[in-house]
């Protein structure tokens, strides 16, 4: 009888220990969204929103000179919902890249497919893009077409307000496109001149002692701010991780965010920067909305990498040397289910994907010695 009970409790103190580690994971995926919960009742201009500075120019996806170190795919998990793209027009295509080619280039209907896959995913999210366009507005609504991201567009009508996260969500209206670029025809009303709307800071700050609150772009009067809050070295401009984990520090962008309100009386719609994975940004933005910000440490995610991204059948899977094999591999689903589990003795190795359905799945790394580390990627279905 005694053996039974010690039994019944230890299924118990399993199940229990399951359960916290699925319940508190969950909480850690939801913490990060920007449109959750509390944010339902609030006006789309009433929000502010992490926004990052040359998106696309990432190292997970091999740019010479990052702006930012994960993909789009990535960054929308962690609780990023506005872009900043440069879209340029090569041959019959459209791609992104950051002042020359050789320093990495990727084409824009591929960026679109990640974000038409997480809103697809993710029912009650509100994505935005700031495009510094090379190209026509014609262009861009092909690609947004190629993706299947048109259904999605929302449209500002004159003389009506901004509507609540809520109302977009019901009229399945998800995606902003602004453009500095006004070339929009009648039947294009959803591709908003960003200058008509927005007003912004300077985007040449070289020392965060530089910020300041002096308007760049667009009239004062705007309606919308862009809170540029990124350095950038003198010479090439180029973006720095030390600088951005400085600027993004909690009492620093903190501070910033406060200000824009109490000295020029403007609302940080938008908050731009660089490095978002480095510093408090998800924490600051997320209390400034007046949300609960869960602080769950943080996996070192620099100590493993996937690819390809999206995977099809295989994901393969490099682990820094810093950790000790033997090495437990989980797969979770961004809900925090359990989705497959494996041991591996290799520093390089891979895992089957074929059975995991289009979504966003998250991999957790465990060494021998308890260190952990972790990483997102994406499933692409095959034809």
């Amino acid at each position: 009888m005694e053996c039974i009970k010690k039994l019944i409790f230890r299924i118990f103190e399993i199940v229990l220990l399951a359960f916290c580690v699925v319940f508190f994971f969950n909480q850690y995926i939801n913490a990060q969204s920007n449109v959750s919960g509390g944010l339902m009742a609030k006006n789309y201009d009433e929000i502010a929103f992490l926004t990052t500075h040359n998106a696309f120019n990432n190292a997970e996806e091999n740019f010479v000179y990052p702006n930012q170190d994960y993909s789009l795919t990535r960054q929308m998990v962690d609780g990023v919902r506005a872009f900043m793209l440069d879209v340029y027009e090569i041959g019959a295509e459209r791609y992104e890249y950051h002042s020359f080619q050789a320093l990495g280039k990727k084409r824009f209907v591929d960026d679109l497919k990640q974000i038409k896959q997480f809103l697809d995913n993710n029912p009650n999210e509100v994505i935005t893009l700031i495009l510094e366009c090379y190209t026509t507005a014609n262009n861009i609504e092909t690609d947004l077409k190629t993706a299947a991201l048109y259904d999605y567009l929302y449209t500002k009508k004159t003389d009506t307000s901004w509507p609540t996260i809520a109302e977009m969500i019901a009229l399945g209206k998800r995606l902003v496109v602004f453009s500095d670029k006004n070339d929009a025809s009648i039947s294009q009303q959803w591709y908003h001149y960003v200058w008509k709307y927005a007003v912004e800071t300077s985007f040449e700050v070289n020392d965060k002692n530089d910020f300041s609150y002096t308007f760049n772009r667009g009239k004062a009067e705007n309606p919308f701010f862009i809170l540029n809050h990124f350095v950038v070295t003198k010479t090439l401009g180029l973006g720095s991780r030390s600088a951005a984990k400085e600027a993004n520090e909690y009492s620093f962008i903190s501070e910033r965010i406060k200000g824009s309100e109490t000295k020029v009386s403007k609302f940080p719609n938008f908050v731009v920067v660089d490095f978002y994975n480095l510093g408090d940004c998800v924490q600051v933005i997320s209390e400034y909305n007046g949300l609960i910000y869960n602080t769950l440490p943080k996996a070192d995610t620099l100590n493993i990498k996937l690819y390809p991204v999206p995977a099809s059948d295989k994901l393969n899977i490099e682990i820094s040397s810093d950790f000790t094999a033997p090495f437990t591999l989980t797969v979770f689903s961004s809900s925090g289910q359990k989705m497959s589990q494996t041991i591996s003795w290799q520093y390089k190795t891979h895992i089957g994907t074929s059975k995991l359905d289009e979504n966003v799945y998250y991999l957790q790394c465990r060494d021998v010695k308890g260190n952990k580390s972790s990483s997102v990627f994406n499933i692409k279905s095959t034809p």
